[in-house]
């Protein structure tokens, strides 16, 4: 009889002594996000170990539900394939606690914020080595006081799950989700042991293994001394090749300056960089034209704007070599005349420059192949660019 009682006594000690003596939380810290590294699933997972990455405390009184915070967190995001009840089991390793939490629906783009509301879902069950999740109904202990003579014999049976959050006296298990084929959430499971791991099973709907596609959600820059810094980010990726960089001056026409090929995984947020080192005398327009493997872009709808100084620099020709139209950057009024001579020193042309010109355009489409001298002479200097015509 006795043996009966004890699992029960040794269940509640341990609930108390749990709430007590709690791990630590991640540290808040300003920048970056655990999110950013949230595994997209695509079926069940298998011994993921909770390790907090980024250990960054994203969960405050606003969106935590009943979790009291991040503790050795792992974030994933899912992608309902089917509409329906979604269920699902978290399974800790033996001796160590899971909590949980469930933010949704979201759009692909929400899906890669950090939820500013509450979870729909979320469990502080404080029992060590027991199964967790969203269940409609579970056979397990009916009433936590116990049945029979002066309530010493066990009470075991279907137990329905009615409750859609819990603190840590619950039982680990809530209300499934009615979801939409298409709706995205947002699950954190919280780890109480560090280094212990946790499997996850779904049931019934299970997660569409799309990943999400290419979503640019910044893009900027800066002038610096090594030319002009771009810097963009992803949300995530799907089939990207990589992002070809255009440039443009105050014409507006854009052309390719430089590529930069897809980063790593596709399922977290990609940061990007770039430098422009031999940027256009003052205005600089740039835009991105993301490219996938079957050779389809988009181009970006945001163009960034800088204005760069390029006095005391030196000329330069691009593209160089050139198959016809090559282009030289100069500071307005530095030079008069730019003159163009064969390798063999003839001169070909001369061109005059106007005193607001910052680029001239060189164009040697009807010319043979081989090198020029492109001659700029100014009231102060002179100077000389060879450009190869291909």
């Amino acid at each position: 009889m006795f043996r009966d009682v004890m699992p029960a006594f040794l269940a509640l000690f341990t609930i108390f002594f749990s709430i007590g003596s709690g791990p630590a939380l991640e540290a808040m810290t300003s920048g970056g996000s655990d999110l950013d590294y949230a595994t997209q699933l695509c079926g069940n997972v298998v011994d993921v170990t909770a390790n907090g990455i980024g250990a960054v405390q994203e969960l405050n009184s606003g969106n935590r539900g009943t979790l009291s915070g991040e503790t050795n967190s792992s974030w994933y995001k899912l992608k309902a394939g089917t509409s329906g009840n979604l269920s699902l089991t978290i399974a800790p390793q033996v001796g160590s606690d899971v909590d949980f939490a469930i933010w949704g629906p979201f759009n692909s783009t929400s899906v890669n914020n950090v939820p500013s509301t509450a979870p729909v879902r979320s469990s502080a069950a404080s029992v060590a080595g027991v199964n967790s999740g969203l269940v409609a109904s579970y056979y397990g202990e009916t009433s936590p006081v116990g049945c029979g003579f002066l309530g010493l014999f066990p009470c075991n049976g279907t137990v329905n799950v009615t409750d859609e959050t819990e603190t840590s006296t619950g039982d680990g298990w809530l209300k499934p989700l009615e979801v939409l084929a298409g709706q995205y959430y947002i699950l954190l499971v919280n780890n109480n042991t560090p280094n212990a791991s946790h499997n996850i099973t779904f049931i019934g709907v299970m997660p569409d293994c799309s990943v999400l596609p290419v979503k640019l959600t910044s893009f900027g820059g800066k002038v610096t001394a090594g030319g002009n810094q771009l810097s963009w980010q992803t949300a995530s990726e799907q089939d990207n090749l990589g992002f070809e960089v255009q440039r443009s001056g105050r014409d507006r026409d854009f052309e390719k300056i430089g590529f930069v090929p897809a980063g790593g995984s596709p399922m977290y947020k990609q940061h990007y960089a770039f430098i422009d080192s031999r940027p256009l005398l003052g205005d600089n327009y740039y835009r991105l034209r993301q490219l996938d493997t079957d050779g389809s872009g988009d181009l970006s709808t945001d163009i960034v704007y800088l204005y760069s100084h390029l006095a005391g620099r030196d000329v330069f020709a691009y593209p160089n070599p050139t198959k016809g139209l090559s282009r030289l950057d100069v500071v307005p009024g530095r030079f008069a005349t730019l003159d163009i001579y064969s390798i063999a020193g003839r001169k070909l042309r001369r061109q005059i420059l106007q005193p607001n010109e910052h680029s001239v355009v060189v164009d040697l489409s009807g010319s043979a192949t081989g090198t020029y001298l492109l001659k700029l002479v100014g009231e102060k200097e002179t100077m000389t660019v060879r450009l190869i015509k291909q």
